[in-house]
């Protein structure tokens, strides 16, 4: 049921919410499959109904500042000024956890996402229930994240959904782990691209007191959606780093949806059916923050095409940090990948 009202949406969200039910709440990224963090057989219900595995973790999202200090022990001037800085807003922080924050959370892990969303009702979704909620992207495992309240109706019609119009952001939160090392210095690792860039964040910490460094090796399994496969629409996607003509590869599209395997980290993929004749170009603003707004919604609309294929070719102009968070998941959401480039 999609709830238009606020006024009357959210005391029926919060009065599922306390009754070990998750609901779906807008944000500016993507709509959210949220639950209370201290109920678990509602944080258990999320993996049910998303057919998501334990492995992959979730982000919490707060309405104040003073709620993380319940979620992670570390403190670091560094935080306070990318909250500062950033929040409310698409940036997660991937920090040590408290011994309280349930591992259903953090799917074992020693870490916990956390993040202050934007959107007003979110935050007024989250004041009102004044209990952090673990909320996951809206859509079953490994499919293209929901962007409008109609896309998560079309996935899940007996749940409770909150409608804040379409998301202003279009794709998941930039994800940040910060971790102490010796000497008070701070590690800083990306493991998710977003529209808050690298460089965004080295200006953010400009004049910071803490020493930090960005760390070499990056272990994206502190972040969800960090499977070699997602965002995936009902219809496959063919991935090309450069315009082609695509009519010279048909064939060796044909062959290749033969060659690959039907799963990868229990994520399906996605193939065609019968010879491929029909065939929809996948198309999007030259503005990267237009674009990442377009992504999901689009595949979404071309999936009813009827079109056996979707075909992306990347434009010589998709260059820079933000055309990388939206090339990494439209990549991620392709069945395959060509490169032409060495």
């Amino acid at each position: 049921m999609i709830y238009t009202d606020s006024k009357l949406g959210i005391p029926q969200l919060v009065h599922t919410l306390r009754n070990s039910e998750p609901v779906v709440m807008p944000t500016e990224t993507v709509y959210g499959l949220a639950a209370k963090i201290d109920d678990l057989e509602s944080l258990k219900k999320i993996f049910i109904y998303k057919k998501r595995p334990f492995f992959d973790p979730l982000i919490v999202h707060i309405f104040d500042r003073l709620q993380l200090s319940q979620l992670s022990h570390f403190e670091s001037p560094i935080i306070n000024d990318l909250v500062t800085k950033f929040w409310p807003g698409p940036l997660t922080l991937v920090l040590p956890k408290r011994s309280s924050v349930s591992d259903l959370v953090t799917s074992g892990l020693d870490s916990v996402g956390v993040r202050m969303p934007s959107h007003p009702l979110a935050l007024e979704l989250l004041k009102t229930v004044n209990v952090p909620l673990a909320a996951p992207s809206a859509n079953l495992f490994g499919q293209t994240s929901p962007t409008t309240a109609q896309h998560v109706e079309n996935d899940f019609p007996n749940l409770q959904i909150l409608d804040g119009g379409p998301c202003d952001i279009g794709i998941e939160s930039t994800v940040l782990k910060v971790q102490p090392i010796q000497n008070d210095n701070v590690s800083l690792s990306i493991l998710r691209k977003g529209v808050i860039t690298q460089s965004a964040i080295i200006e953010a910490l400009i004049g910071s007191t803490t020493p930090y460094v960005w760390a070499t090796e990056i272990d994206k399994k502190h972040s969800p959606g960090h499977m070699k496969h997602h965002y995936m629409p009902k219809t496959p996607i063919v991935f090309f780093d450069q315009p082609v003509e695509i009519d010279s590869y048909i064939s060796s599209i044909q062959d290749d949806f033969k060659k690959i395997p039907d799963t990868i980290e229990d994520v399906t993929l996605i193939k065609p059916q019968g010879n491929i004749e029909r065939i929809e170009k996948l198309q999007f603003n030259a503005d990267p923050l237009i674009a990442c707004r377009e992504l999901y919604g689009k595949l979404k609309q071309a999936s009813e095409t009827g079109a056996q294929i979707l075909v992306f070719e990347k434009q010589n102009y998709m260059m820079g940090q933000v055309w990388e968070a939206f090339l990494e998941r439209i990549m991620k959401a392709s069945s395959l990948n060509y490169s032409s480039r060495p």
